[in-house]
């Protein structure tokens, strides 16, 4: 019940992030902020353990 509810609110962000940067060209930090706090909640709820969403958000944070 939980993995759906956060698939849900990530899949409704997304929307409102596009949305927003289809009439505006930006996205607001807040909104992209939500995306960074209900991602490791989804991640959890979809069984990846504390260790895996650690090291995706580190590496989507690295700078190549």
């Amino acid at each position: 019940m939980l993995m759906q509810i956060t698939i849900l609110v990530l899949a409704g962000l997304m929307i409102a992030a596009a949305f927003y940067d289809a009439t505006s060209f930006t996205i607001p930090n807040w909104l992209s902020g939500l995306v960074i706090l209900t991602f490791p909640v989804a991640a959890l709820a979809a069984g990846l353990g504390w260790a895996r969403p650690a090291i995706i958000c580190w590496v989507a944070s690295s700078r190549w």
